[in-house]
C-alpha cells in the first residue's frame, strides 16, 4: 500500500514526526516546571496518602517559621532626631548566636508624656515594631503614659539607648531567657514527625486490607495534629525572639521632697485618720448592739417580774 501510493507514506510519516516533537516539547516544559518548582512536586507527592496536604501545608509552615526575618529598611524618613537616632539602632548588626527572648522596663520623668509617647510609637513603626498597648492617665496634677511596645530584635539595645535620652530614669530592668535548647529539641521533634508522617504514607499506599488502611489513617491524622502544635510552638519562639518587648512608663508631675517636718506631718494625719476609723467602727458596733441590749433588758424585767408574782401567789 505504501509502495502504491508514496504520497500517502510521506504524510503519514511527517504527521507522525510533528506529533513526536510536539510531545517532546510538551515533556521538557514540564520537567523544567517540576525542576523550577520543587515545592509543587512535593505537595503532589505528598497529597498520595490520606492528610497528606494537611502534613504538606505543616512543613512548608514549619519552614517558614524557622527562618529568622531581617526588617526591611523603612521607605519614610525620620522627620526627627530621635527618630533617626532609633532607626540607626534598629539595624545594628545582632552579636549573640544564642536565640533569647529579650524583655525590658524602663520608667522615665518627662515634660510631656504624650508627645514622648508619640515619638516611640512613630519610630517603632517605621522600623517594623509595633505597639502593643498604650494607656493614658491624668488626675492629681501628673499624667503618666503606659506603653508596651515590641522592637526588632537586632536593634534591642540601640532603642533602650535612644529612649533613655527622652527623660530622666526612674527604674530600668532587663531580663534574657535563653530559648536556644527548647528551640533545637522542638525542631528535632518536627524533623521526627515528619519521618513518621512520610513512613506511615508509604505504608498507606501498600496497604491492601481496609482496617490497615484506617488504622494507619488516625495514626497519620495524629501525627499531622503533633506537627501543627510543634509548628505553633516555633512560630511563638520565633516571633518572641524577633520581636523583644519593652515596657515603658513616662511620667510628669511635681516631685515631692520627703523632708523630716513631712513625715511627722504624715505620721499626724495618719493617726487621725486612724482615730477617725477607730470611732467609726465603735459607733458601728453600739448601734448593732444597742437593739439586742434593749430586748435582754426587757426580758429581764419580765423574769423579774414574773419572780415576784409567784412569790406573792405563793405566800
Amino acid at each position: 500500500m505504501q509502495d502504491g501510493n508514496p504520497t500517502g507514506w510521506r504524510r503519514t510519516l511527517r504527521s507522525r514526526a510533528g506529533l513526536t516533537v510536539i510531545a517532546v516539547v510538551i515533556l521538557a516544559g514540564i520537567s523544567a516546571v517540576v525542576a523550577s518548582t520543587p515545592g509543587v512536586f512535593h505537595a503532589s507527592v505528598g497529597s498520595a496518602g490520606p492528610n497528606m496536604g494537611q502534613t504538606g501545608h505543616a512543613l512548608g509552615s514549619s519552614a517558614a517559621s524557622t527562618a529568622a526575618s531581617t526588617p526591611t529598611d523603612a521607605s519614610t524618613t525620620a522627620t526627627t532626631p530621635f527618630q533617626t537616632q532609633v532607626k540607626a539602632a534598629m539595624h545594628s548588626p545582632a552579636t549573640s548566636g544564642h536565640l533569647v527572648i529579650e524583655t525590658a522596663n524602663l520608667a522615665l520623668t518627662v515634660a510631656k508624656p504624650a508627645t514622648i509617647a508619640d515619638k516611640i510609637t512613630q519610630a517603632v513603626n517605621e522600623q517594623g515594631g509595633f505597639v502593643q498597648s498604650l494607656n493614658e492617665l491624668t488626675g492629681s496634677g501628673t499624667a503618666t503614659d503606659n506603653l508596651v511596645v515590641r522592637v526588632p530584635e537586632q536593634g534591642f539595645g540601640g532603642f533602650l539607648k535612644a529612649v533613655k535620652g527622652l527623660g530622666t530614669v526612674q527604674s530600668f530592668s532587663q531580663t534574657g531567657q535563653d530559648v536556644t535548647d527548647q528551640h533545637q529539641a522542638l525542631v528535632t521533634q518536627l524533623t521526627q514527625l515528619q519521618s513518621e508522617a512520610t513512613a506511615f504514607t508509604r505504608l498507606y499506599d501498600k496497604a491492601q486490607a481496609m482496617s490497615d488502611m484506617i488504622q494507619i489513617q488516625q495514626s497519620l491524622s495524629d501525627v499531622n495534629t503533633q506537627i501543627l502544635s510543634v509548628n505553633a510552638q516555633l512560630h511563638q519562639i520565633n516571633r518572641s525572639v524577633q520581636l523583644a518587648t519593652v515596657n515603658i512608663t513616662l511620667t510628669t508631675g511635681p516631685v515631692v521632697v520627703n523632708h523630716p517636718a513631712n513625715r511627722m506631718w504624715t505620721a499626724f494625719t495618719r493617726s487621725l485618720a486612724g482615730m477617725e476609723k477607730s470611732g467609726t467602727a465603735l459607733l458601728v458596733f453600739v448601734a448593732w448592739l444597742l437593739p439586742w441590749s434593749v430586748l435582754a433588758a426587757v426580758a429581764w424585767w419580765v423574769y423579774r417580774f414574773w419572780v415576784k408574782l409567784r412569790k406573792k401567789t405563793t405566800s
